[in-house]
């Protein structure tokens, strides 16, 4: 019982330590995964034309996306168990990999920027296939 109290105050305390302040927060965790689609859709757009300005600033906008409401978090925490860090850790990769994706434009690398950015849709893909259906059964 003390195992589980513990587990579950140290997902709440990853919970908050990853929780940025927005004024434009999401609605709901759909809505965040919308907005990093749509994201993802624009930097095509921009890495065909090699427009590094823009591809910095969406990859910015997709390493550091929203998080979703604090009860939509707590519901995936409950929802996933002790498969939340694995679910955790594939978020963590999309933001390694759109760093790196920012800081191969800023050196104008076209063929580094193409890389992360595969990296990073890789990184969606995987949790989507481990995860999609349970998350979609919560209904946010």
């Amino acid at each position: 019982m003390k195992l589980r109290l513990n587990y579950f105050l140290f997902l709440l305390a990853l919970v908050f330590s990853v929780t940025p302040a927005f004024a434009d927060d999401p609605k709901n965790f759909k809505e965040v995964m919308q907005r990093i689609e749509r994201d993802m859709s624009k930097l095509v757009g921009h890495i065909m034309k090699e427009e590094y300005a823009d591809i910095i600033a969406v990859a910015e906008r997709v390493a550091n996306h929203e998080e979703p409401p604090l009860s939509h978090r707590l519901r995936l925490i409950a929802e996933l168990g002790t498969d939340f860090p694995n679910f955790k850790s594939h978020d963590d990769n999309v933001h390694i990999y759109s760093v790196a994706m920012q800081e191969a434009a800023e050196k104008k690398d076209i063929d580094a920027v193409i890389i992360s950015y595969g990296k990073t849709m890789q990184s969606c893909n995987n949790c989507h296939k481990k995860y999609r259906e349970r998350v979609q059964k919560l209904k946010f």
